[in-house]
């Protein structure tokens, strides 16, 4: 049985894949590129040069992490934390309490400039994917503003 999984295919990260659990091989690890892990999966080699199998794993738990429809930063779903190989977005009655506290929405993955649409928009969030200071490119957040002609 093939465990089906929605993360994102970027740079050795998994995207929208089924995942079989036999190649299940590399250790869960830290995410340590800069803005949000794209999904919670990656993948892996073992080593062995005649062997070309991808093996995957995953990040470890509370990892920040931004999930896209079919891997299309202008196609943003949610962004959230890692739990078991997941993007889980904070859903809690209490989200505008706590918004400003979710290691998600934290000022280090706010990197995108603002930006305004004519047309209304579903998340006042969007992402973007800049390069960081120490040259690897990553996904931020931005906010749109109000539309003012």
């Amino acid at each position: 049985q093939l465990l089906i999984v929605i993360v994102a295919c970027l740079a050795g990260q998994i995207t929208c894949a089924e995942l079989d659990p036999v190649l299940k091989r590399c250790d869960e690890k830290v995410f340590d590129d800069p803005g949000y892990s794209l999904g919670c999966a990656y993948t892996c080699k073992n080593g062995n040069r005649s062997d070309d199998t991808e093996y995957w794993g995953t990040y470890y738990d509370a990892t920040v992490c931004v999930a896209l429809r079919d891997g299309d930063p202008d196609k943003f779903d949610h962004i959230g934390t890692c739990k078991n190989g997941v993007c889980v977005e904070y859903k809690e009655d209490n989200i505008q309490d706590v918004w400003s506290q979710l290691p998600e929405t934290q000022a280090e993955f706010h990197d995108c400039d603002h930006i305004s649409s004519k047309d209304p928009v579903d998340k006042c969030l969007y992402i973007c994917k800049n390069r960081h200071e120490h040259g690897k490119d990553g996904y931020f957040y931005g906010i749109y503003q109000d539309y003012n002609p």
